[in-house]
Formats: C-alpha cells, sequence, structure tokens
C-alpha cells in the first residue's frame, strides 16, 4: 500500500494506526 505521503507500506501494526492521521488508512488496514 502506498501512503498519500509517498510512503509504502507493506504492514503497520495496530499501534501505530492511531499515529496516522488519514481518514481513509484505518479503513484500507481493514481489509
Amino acid at each position: 500500500m502506498v501512503l498519500k505521503s509517498g510512503i509504502t507500506v507493506e504492514h503497520v501494526p495496530k499501534t501505530t494506526l492511531p499515529l496516522v492521521e488519514q481518514p481513509n488508512f484505518t479503513s484500507l488496514i481493514a481489509q
């Protein structure tokens, strides 16, 4: 997955989600 910031993320721990200020980020992880 490529974030709007241009950072490629393959796996992000749930503890990191609160640090990410992107509305769709959580929903993308859930899928």
